[in-house]
């Protein structure tokens, strides 16, 4: 099957479920900090938040004084969210890897797992560094294949497809598409056929309570002081990973 044909699938399926993406972001996620430390000082710069969803990233940065933001999301579901909860945020309906914007049009792109639902990883990668600008940058937040799972400490890679196994992830067992997670080298090499610099750096998941129970809260607290230190001695087995390039 042709990729155009597996992405509009895809899309269908982020149509259907679309009910079941957050809206919003607590400001206080590390991915918002890790994207808000990217950016630096609030400027009138040029950002495309791609594969936007709701909107929600895009929100906090309009928040933070950033003026200059247009999110991209194939989804006409989430889209139609993100328009109705940011009237005063610009959102076009596009997928990443056929994009509707002029070459050098963009300082800098921010794409925060997205890559692993693209079938053509090349293809996006491409896309983004046609629309930024000569010395535009580039902020990937994805998953890495050889990561723990961030609660059980067991190989990700087991876990997850155990669950696509026994139908509990997000595509069906018997969809044309598993979503994907990265070899975190192995993106980085692909980014470096189209950037002129990349870095990439390996990013903790830490647990937020959620519950009032005071048991839960200290067995959280617990868990992420374990967590911390076992990562700072292996780092690559952290869930996320960051990518940063340079144009």
């Amino acid at each position: 099957m042709q990729r155009k044909e597996i992405e509009k699938k895809i899309i269908k399926r982020f149509d259907e479920l679309s009910s079941i993406f957050p809206g919003e972001i607590n400001p206080n996620d590390f991915r918002v900090k890790k994207i808000l430390k990217f950016l630096g000082k609030p400027s009138d710069k040029k950002i495309l938040d791609l594969g936007c969803g709701k909107g929600r990233f895009c929100r906090k940065l309009k928040d933070a004084g950033f003026m200059n933001i247009i999110g991209a999301e194939p989804s006409k579901e989430l889209i139609k969210t993100a328009r109705r909860n940011n009237k005063d945020i610009e959102f076009i309906q596009a997928s990443a890897t056929d994009m509707p914007f002029s070459d050098d049009e963009f300082d800098y792109l921010i794409c925060i797992e997205v890559l692993g639902h693209i079938p053509d990883t090349e293809k996006a990668v491409n896309e983004m560094a046609r629309v930024l600008k000569p010395g535009g940058k580039l902020f990937i937040i994805d998953k890495n294949i050889l990561s723990l799972d961030p609660l059980y400490f067991i190989p990700t890679f087991l876990w997850k497809n155990f669950l696509e196994n026994i139908n509990k992830w997000f595509y069906p067992r018997n969809f044309l598409f598993k979503e994907k997670y990265f070899f975190p080298w192995k993106l980085n090499k692909i980014l470096k056929r189209h950037f002129l610099s990349t870095k990439m750096a390996f990013i903790r998941y830490e647990f937020k309570d959620k519950n009032p129970s005071l048991f839960l809260k200290n067995i959280f607290k617990i868990h992420n002081m374990i967590s911390a230190l076992f990562y700072i001695f292996f780092p690559f087995l952290n869930l996320f990973t960051v990518w940063e390039g340079r144009k």
